[in-house]
């Protein structure tokens, strides 16, 4: 009996140490792959963090030329709004003058009509000066 005993004593010693030898390979195993899938991993991270890199600066350079177009635009409506309050200016005084016109005694009506009517055919035929 001693002799099971020995050998009982021994398997289980072997199987321990079986069971030590696969769980150390496994672990080795484990960790190989382990650290290919974290290389792989950062490369990946360092590949999104590029696109993300690009794709801000392609967004704040989008944004920029936004921001330059709406200021050339803010100009051109600030220059059109001037022009328009110089146009409505030269309206008024035009409005102003024809109304004085129809307020002048009937002579001096007829008389700028003569002048007005050579200015414009002198204009219209590009003879002579106007007057």
């Amino acid at each position: 009996m001693a002799d099971l005993d020995a050998l009982a004593e021994s398997l289980a010693a072997t199987a321990a140490s079986l069971d030590a030898h696969i769980e150390r390979r496994a672990l080795e195993i484990a960790q190989e792959q382990i650290a290919i899938v974290a290389e792989n991993a950062e490369r990946r991270i360092a590949e999104l963090r590029a696109d993300l890199a690009a794709s801000e600066q392609r967004r704040t350079d989008v944004i920029a030329e936004f921001e330059k177009r709406i200021a050339r635009r803010d100009r051109q409506i600030e220059r059109r709004d001037a022009r328009i309050v110089e146009l409505e200016a030269d309206a008024g005084r035009y409005h102003a003058a024809v109304g004085r016109l129809f307020e002048a005694p009937r002579h001096v009506r007829d008389g700028l009509n003569m002048m007005l009517t050579k200015d414009v055919v002198a204009a219209m035929t590009g003879e002579g000066e106007p007057e």
